[in-house]
């Protein structure tokens, strides 16, 4: 990583890392041990980020969206292949929308999701639409933006609406906030009090309420699966739910305690991941009369992210944040085998770019991006 140099300069001036002058470029050609790769790019951050989200579905992928402490931001990340896909770059991170007004929020923001639709006019207009939480509010609070510019967004202006909608439906603090995958009509919500609640984001009503058994670690749509809900409760217990019909469609006792982190792979629907002390369990949900779920060692902690890639359904990756040892690790060929590990001294969380071979780490106060290429 020597002859990678972080670009001058904060998140403000959305530099790039660069080689020498130019962009840097990762060469598959020049890889020859697959543990050793290194990142396509550095992005500094002008304060330590909490977590990275993105959205599952390609007119989306490139919208990615950071969680601090105090605020949250919307950013565009530019993926540029050349005709022969014999590398790939990320050639700017451009900030186009923050909450509210780029101010620090007086408050430790505890969830946050994102979704983006566009009307694929030459004009590149774009709804974004977003939800945050403070910790320790039951109440979610909804924003929605609108961004005109030239493709690929070289120059982009944004309306930021004055008005942010507060919706209560829940007695206890909110955890996780998810909007679907495919559509982005609704938005699910978890709270303390063992409740799921699904939004209409056009009408901001409630829909749906389900009832769990204890609060819920995360709620999970999948872009293959339009309006089945996924819950995963830190009693161990999975529930799929039909969110048009309004009823369950299954409940799962994993027997898994704790449980850190979970994820639903878009590439196969059967598979769903959670991260739990020193291992993660992958469970087929096709397979769940006759056999359990896998289990993989991870790390010497608790596993508190595991994201399935979404162009390879063999391919997981899972970090920890426990000190002293913050690691990501990347596995595949069944789950059995680790293809890939990286340390550093602080993770704050892991995602990977919708329909490409790129992980996303938060290290510090920067944004590192992998690109996960077996020779």
């Amino acid at each position: 990583m020597q002859d990678l140099i972080q670009s001058s300069g904060n998140e403000e001036s959305f530099g790039v890392a660069v080689r020498g002058t130019g962009t840097v470029v990762y060469e598959r050609n020049n890889i020859t041990d697959f543990n050793d790769y290194k990142p396509v790019q550095i992005f500094p951050l002008s304060e330590r980020p909490v977590a990275i989200i993105s959205i599952n579905h390609d007119l989306g992928r490139e919208i990615l969206g950071i969680q601090f402490e105090h605020r949250v931001a919307i950013y565009q990340l530019e993926i540029v292949r050349d005709l022969k896909d014999e590398y790939v770059t990320l050639r700017k991170l451009q900030k186009f929308a923050t909450m509210p007004s780029g101010q620090k929020l007086p408050k430790f923001i505890s969830s946050f999701s994102i979704n983006s639709t566009s009307n694929l006019s030459p004009f590149g207009e774009r709804n974004l639409t977003y939800a945050f939480s403070y910790e320790g509010d039951c109440r979610i609070y909804f924003v929605s933006e609108y961004v005109q510019g030239q493709a690929p967004f070289t120059e982009v202006k944004t309306t930021v609406s004055e008005d942010v909608t507060i919706l209560n439906g829940h007695n206890d603090a909110v955890r996780h906030l998810a909007f679907d995958a495919e559509r982005g009509e609704l938005l699910a919500s978890l709270s303390d009090d063992s409740v799921c609640v699904v939004w209409a984001v056009a009408t901001k009503q409630q829909v749906s309420c389900f009832s769990l058994q204890s609060p819920g670690v995360a709620c999970l749509w999948h872009k293959a699966e339009p309006y089945k809900l996924l819950i995963v409760e830190q009693a161990g217990l999975i529930r799929m739910y039909n969110t048009l019909k309004r009823c369950p469609i299954l409940t799962i006792n994993t027997l898994v305690q704790p449980i850190y982190s979970a994820d639903w792979s878009q590439s196969d629907s059967q598979l769903v991941g959670l991260g739990t002390n020193k291992c993660a369990y992958i469970f087929d949900l096709s397979l769940l009369n006759s056999e359990p779920g896998k289990r993989i060692e991870t790390h010497f902690g608790a596993t508190h992210c595991i994201k399935f890639s979404s162009t390879d359904s063999q391919q997981f990756s899972t970090a920890t944040m426990s000190p002293p040892k913050a690691e990501i690790k990347t596995f595949q060929k069944n789950f059995k085998n680790v293809v890939w590990s990286q340390n550093h001294e602080s993770i704050q969380g892991i995602n990977w770019i919708y329909g490409e071979p790129l992980l996303m780490a938060l290290t510090g106060k920067q944004l590192i991006i992998y690109e996960s290429v077996l020779v």
